[in-house]
């Protein structure tokens, strides 16, 4: 298995910004697609830890909310594009891992069929995953109150 190295500092502030208005505009195309899709997700868990498998296929495209907290990011099947804040848009094939740090959203394009997986920590052990997701993610970048699609149906 690989690893991507992420360096924080990669992109200046205005590159950031730039970064962050895409993300909107293409959250917005996403969320007025008639071809909008929930991923098949499944959540597993063990002691102190939440982690959350996601099966996209071949061709869709995912937008996250912004992360309150850094995460594990595992490709284990696959090749996606994924883009954030942290990282120019990269060509990941599968195994593969990496880490988004804190006030990070992902946008992912899923080139095969994949299996992608992030580990976040669960300090209270809940298996409630609505909670997981209140304390885990943010709705917004800074104050700007800007919405991101969910990535888990909150199902469990």
């Amino acid at each position: 298995m690989t690893s991507l190295v992420i360096h924080r500092e990669y992109f200046p502030d205005r590159a950031n910004a730039v970064f962050r208005e895409s993300l909107i505009a293409l959250r917005e195309l996403m969320l007025n697609s008639d071809d909008s899709i929930e991923p098949r997700t499944e959540h597993e868990f063990a002691e102190g830890t939440y982690t959350r498998i996601m099966y996209l296929l071949a061709g869709q495209a995912i937008v996250g909310k912004v992360h309150r907290r850094a995460c594990m990011n595992i490709l284990l099947q696959g090749r996606i594009i994924v883009s954030s804040d942290e990282l120019a848009p990269t060509d990941v094939e599968a195994p593969n891992w990496f880490v988004s740090g804190a006030g990070v959203a992902k946008a992912i394009y899923a080139v095969d069929d994949c299996i992608f997986m992030n580990v976040i920590p669960n300090p209270t052990n809940t298996r409630d995953v609505g909670l997981l997701e209140d304390w885990w993610t943010h709705e917004d970048y800074d104050t700007r109150n800007l919405v991101y699609t969910r990535l888990t149906s909150g199902d469990c």
